[in-house]
């Protein structure tokens, strides 16, 4: 995040996956305290017919583009610490706080 912030990089377009994800724009939060190392741009938002746009965001937003398939994927971050601590047991040390930042990202998912 840090050096995408030092760049101005408005748009990242991101690998493999079997669905499609666009995050809120995020600015970088150089700290260990923070999981994503990015926090989130409250840019202001206006709709146009049924599309809606970010005004003058001033953080990145990532996109993670549906490359097909039938792969299926457990939300396991939806569903709550307890289940993340089931099916990823080493990422014990993760919080409900922190799955709830982790959510807080994401603007569009499927």
């Amino acid at each position: 995040m840090k050096l995408i912030d030092e760049l101005d990089i408005d748009l990242a377009l991101r690998g493999h996956e079997h669905v499609i994800k666009r995050i809120k724009p995020l600015n970088d939060v150089s700290t260990d305290e923070n999981l994503s190392k990015g926090v989130v741009d409250e840019a202001e938002i206006t709709t146009e017919g049924d599309v809606k746009y970010y005004v003058k965001p001033q953080g990145t937003i990532f996109v993670l583009p549906n490359t097909g398939g039938t792969k299926g994927y457990d939300d396991i971050y939806a569903k709550g610490v307890e289940h993340t601590h089931t099916v990823r047991p080493k990422l014990d040390w993760m919080t409900q706080e922190d799955v709830d930042d982790y959510n807080h990202l994401f603007a569009f998912g499927a």
